[in-house]
């Protein structure tokens, strides 16, 4: 992730009031901690798998945590710009663009929160497919051992999701969503209260 870059400066000052709607509702999500676990805050559900101990020397050994990617430490939703149309398949709800860091969501969809939730899940991947690939295991298992009490049916519904033909059949049309994104949207509907498959399924559900 380029985390240098100056694409939200030059948007932020161009950009039209739907576009700061979304921007506002992104950074929304952001502040009621829906994605702590993605980024491995304190508090979230990944955050007590970085605790450890240190000794600083003295023989003395104190509570610690484990250092963190400054993909997580210095995350910001100003790293991404916000966009509202603009999106080739007009089927697709909305987008995230890992070539320029964007997220973008139809006109009339922006109202839809889970939309929005949606492409979230991929913006936060994005970030944690730049780092070695235990982050994203790690991430998938907090999830999982979250949720598999909350869920009904939870490995019947990972084992199909998992499925190669419907791994492919989603790819084939445009889409990539792993199991962390099947678990990441489940937890999303639970904090929502949602229907499961909400915001996996751009509103659709059980």
């Amino acid at each position: 992730m380029d985390m240098g870059s100056s694409r939200y400066q030059e948007w932020f000052p161009n950009a039209s009031e739907d576009e700061c709607a979304l921007w506002d509702k992104v950074c929304g999500f952001g502040e009621m901690g829906m994605f702590d676990d993605l980024l491995f805050r304190p508090g979230s559900l990944t955050g007590g798998l970085t605790a450890c101990q240190s000794e600083g020397g003295d023989g003395v050994w104190t509570a610690d945590n484990v250092s963190l990617p400054d993909a997580f430490t210095d995350f910001s939703y100003s790293f991404f710009t916000y966009h509202v149309g603009g999106i080739e398949d007009k089927g697709a709800y909305g987008r995230f663009d890992t070539s320029n860091q964007s997220l973008s969501v139809q006109a009339e969809h922006l109202d839809k929160n889970h939309v929005i939730l949606h492409e979230m899940i991929h913006l936060h991947e994005f970030v944690l497919d730049g780092e070695p690939l235990f982050y994203h295991d790690v991430a998938l298992w907090a999830l999982y051992s979250s949720l598999r009490e909350k869920v009904p049916n939870l490995d019947d519904r990972v084992a199909s999701h998992a499925h190669l033909l419907n791994e492919q059949d989603i790819y084939a049309r445009g889409g990539l969503h792993d199991v962390l994104f099947l678990l990441k949207s489940f937890d999303l509907d639970l904090r929502m209260d949602y229907s499961f498959g909400t915001v996996f399924g751009y509103g659709l559900s059980d």
